[in-house]
């Protein structure tokens, strides 16, 4: 439409809608996609291989943790929850028992030594607490 002024009003929403929207569109998931995947590298640069032994190393920080020989990774605070370290211990006794017979020698050794040295924490620890 052409005004008494002498300039020209036209509409191009329509046009930008449709032929402007999909480029930006394909720009960000390739943007998204590139993020995601520097994200897994980076992952995959700092963690370790997990197997077995290194998921019961796992277990076996949380459990000591819980009976305060290790700071809480996330507060610096060391404190101490006999009731979470005692079902720790179990987890890791269970899985001990579950695998049995399926564990090479090292694991297996492994699993019962971190047992053994859990345990008498727990029970030093526990003897130390006040009666409920």
């Amino acid at each position: 439409m052409e005004d008494e002024k002498g300039f020209k009003v036209t509409d191009k929403r329509i046009k930008f809608d449709e032929e402007q929207k999909r480029p930006a569109e394909d720009v960000r998931k390739k943007e998204s996609k590139n993020k995601e995947n520097e994200v897994k590298n980076d992952f995959g640069d700092r963690l370790p291989h997990i197997d077995f032994s290194s998921f019961i190393y796992s277990l076996a920080h949380s459990a000591l943790i819980q009976l305060g020989e290790e700071p809480d990774p996330f507060t610096g605070a060391r404190g101490i929850n006999l009731h979470q370290a005692k079902e720790t211990i179990d987890l890791i006794s269970l899985l001990e028992e579950k695998t049995k017979g399926n564990l090479t020698k090292d694991e297996g050794a492994l699993i019962k030594n971190l047992l053994f040295n859990l345990r008498m924490k727990y029970v030093e620890l526990a003897k130390k607490s006040p009666a409920k």
